[in-house]
């Protein structure tokens, strides 16, 4: 019995190749789309690019104005992308309401499956039944994962596509990769601070592909030009100021400027925890600096080691890590970025045994998990609890921090 469990031990961690490995990724693919299909019919933020596709179409202006006609222009969730993005989608919007809702989840199973396979590429453990099949089955059971299909964003497509442009780094087709990195400022332009990471290197000819992927994309707006104003207009108006505030006060940004608003300034859901007025103005724009700082010295630090791979991916974790931190608007699906750092602190935890990295990933991962209703939440300093996303975040910061930081006395784990 026990020479039987061996070998299956060996067979589940023996590479898989050429036919197996196309197996197993349809296995798994039909295990993501069984496991999220039943989330078809919620998709609310597709729903808002549906109507802006065929707001496009009908030659409307697809944000949110003020009208006589429209008292209440944010009665639903408004559209906050480029033209462009709404105009991609056009395909799959004329589908109809059911198929494109399907094809939707589709596209996102598929990309759920990209990610799983570029973190085993990026983290260099052996594409196995084992590895393989365990990272489907966590990717089935982790929240922001869940919530990203489940509402219909766009979270999965942002992070294949970083993590794609971060394996084409590693793999030297830095035009590619620059190419790959700057896609997803299509929707959401503090993607782009990835970027800083190979600049930081002086991986200048990643900026070749930077140029091409944003005049592709300036390009491919010039017919939606009046409408990319538009965009503008409405972000310079009253409607995105009243949206912001909403935002920053409401339970669903995750940023620390909402945090810090909640635990020590007013809110109109809330009290402050610890009433102090004039800590948000003062700390909401410091936290980004410190933030900064402190991944600046732990790759500082790890770069003394003269063999270090730029390419390690602890530092690329920590990488993605910080770029989650420092934009003032962070929801909850946007921590399906957290896949591929979760992964990687496993494995540094398994090669160093470090304890203290082991303690704030296990943390920082419950933290994530945890299901908290706002509206369950008794006063005073339970109020915490709302905000568990952004502290779990911070958890898993903090384990990054200390794995980076400790490169410089281990011996080289990645190659080039």
């Amino acid at each position: 019995m026990q020479q039987r469990w061996n070998d299956l031990i060996i067979a589940f961690r023996r590479p898989v190749t050429g036919g197996r490995r196309v197996l197993l990724l349809s296995l798994g693919f039909v295990l993501l789309f069984a496991c999220y299909v039943t989330e078809w019919n919620a998709q609310w933020d597709f729903e808002v690019y549906q109507r802006a596709s065929l707001a496009l179409l009908r030659g409307e202006n697809p944000y949110p104005v003020e009208s006589s006609d429209s008292p209440s222009p944010l009665a639903k969730l408004p559209y906050l992308y480029s033209p462009l993005f709404a105009r991609l989608i056009t395909p799959i919007v004329l589908l109809g309401v059911v198929w494109s809702k399907l094809v939707w989840v589709i596209l996102k199973c598929l990309a759920l499956l990209a990610c799983a396979v570029l973190t085993i590429c990026l983290v260099e453990i052996p594409f196995s039944v084992g590895s393989f099949g365990m990272l489907v089955l966590f990717v089935t059971v982790y929240q922001p994962i869940g919530f990203d299909i489940r509402s219909g964003n766009v979270a999965l497509f942002e992070t294949s596509a970083i993590l794609a442009g971060l394996y084409a780094w590693k793999r030297k087709r830095r035009v590619l990769a620059g190419f790959l990195l700057t896609l997803p400022a299509m929707v959401k332009a503090t993607c782009l601070l990835v970027l800083l990471y190979p600049f930081h290197r002086r991986d200048w000819r990643v900026l070749r592909g930077v140029v091409s992927a944003t005049v592709m994309l300036v390009v491919l707006s010039l017919p939606d030009w009046r409408h990319l104003m538009e965009l503008l207009q409405f972000l310079g108006g009253p409607i995105w100021a009243e949206y912001w505030d909403d935002l920053v006060q409401g339970y669903y940004n995750l940023s620390a400027v909402s945090v810090i608003q909640h635990i020590f300034g007013q809110t109109y859901i809330l009290e402050p925890v610890l009433p102090i007025p004039w800590v948000p103005p003062f700390f909401a724009p410091l936290f980004p600096i410190v933030v900064i700082v402190l991944t600046a010295w732990a790759i500082a630090r790890a770069e003394q080691r003269r063999d270090l791979s730029p390419y390690d991916h602890s530092i690329l974790s920590l990488v993605l890590l910080t770029v989650l931190l420092l934009p003032p608007r962070l929801a909850g699906y946007s921590l399906a970025w957290t896949l591929f750092p979760i992964v990687s602190l496993a494995c540094r935890l398994m090669a160093c045994r470090d304890q203290i990295i082991g303690l704030l990933l296990v943390i920082g991962f419950a933290l994530i998990q945890l299901h908290v209703r706002p509206s369950h939440v008794p006063p005073g300093i339970a109020q915490l609890l709302i905000d568990h996303c952004f502290f779990g975040l911070l958890f898993l910061y903090a384990a990054a921090v200390r794995a980076v930081s400790r490169l410089r006395n281990e011996m080289r784990m990645s190659g080039d």
